[in-house]
């Protein structure tokens, strides 16, 4: 790494913010952290029709309480993100109060006071979630990287060189991981984000203009030209 100056990356947003504001390219100030969990809740399994609600000790009620209480908190806060991919019910029969609720975790913040808080709001929640209901919980760390900030002066050399493009720009946090976080722990880096059709990424459908791929191409080049001249 003693032979690299600095690094420089160009990306897909992978979200709907340049597009929805009509911004041609994002300077990425910081990469978000991500923290992972995968949640267990454990009640009892009993028939659906002949237990009373109020003995019901339901797994999958408690789960579904847990993934509205992480979208509230996200919502409220602003700047983290919190989501639910995999969530599946035990013994899973129609007719049968879940005994057992499994689901995975995503939370995310690309502040470092907001990401510290992530680990104990999680924990605290779903620990209040399994008291309330009277299930137990096992809740195991899957992934943890915290977040990285981007250089300042490779932000304010991308900027400038949009700007000479004629190219409007945004500053803004990324919700995903990339290169850049990892070599941002051993040289300057930075990125610039084209826009992303609808956000989609990582599907047939994803789509940025030829205008946005040469756009984002010619800033990247000057900067890179500011930066070694």
């Amino acid at each position: 790494m003693d032979e690299v100056g600095a690094y420089l990356e160009l990306h897909i947003e992978q979200g709907p913010v340049l597009e929805r504001s009509g911004v041609d390219l994002g300077v990425v100030t910081a990469i978000t952290g991500i923290l992972g969990y995968r949640a267990r809740f454990l009640g009892e399994a009993n028939h659906a029709g002949t237990t009373p609600m109020e003995h019901r000790r339901d797994a999958l009620a408690g789960a579904a309480r847990a993934v509205l209480a992480l979208r509230h908190a996200a919502r409220e806060r602003g700047d983290m993100t919190a989501n639910v991919g995999v969530i599946s019910a035990e013994p899973g029969g129609f007719n049968v109060v879940p005994g057992a609720a499994e689901f995975t975790i995503d939370v995310r913040s690309p502040s470092p006071a907001r990401y510290a808080e992530l680990e104990p709001f999680v924990r605290e929640t779903l620990s209040a979630i399994a008291a309330e209901e009277g299930l137990g919980l096992e809740l195991s760390e899957t992934h943890r990287k915290p977040p990285v900030a981007l250089d300042p002066g490779l932000q304010d050399a991308l900027e400038a060189a949009a700007h000479e493009e004629g190219a409007t720009t945004l500053r803004m946090p990324s919700g995903a991981g990339h290169d850049a976080m990892v070599l941002a722990h051993h040289v300057p880096a930075a990125m610039l984000f084209v826009p992303s059709r609808g956000g989609v990424s990582h599907s047939p459908e994803e789509f940025t203009s030829e205008h946005h791929c040469q756009l984002g191409a010619s800033v990247l080049a000057r900067a890179v030209r500011r930066l070694v001249t």
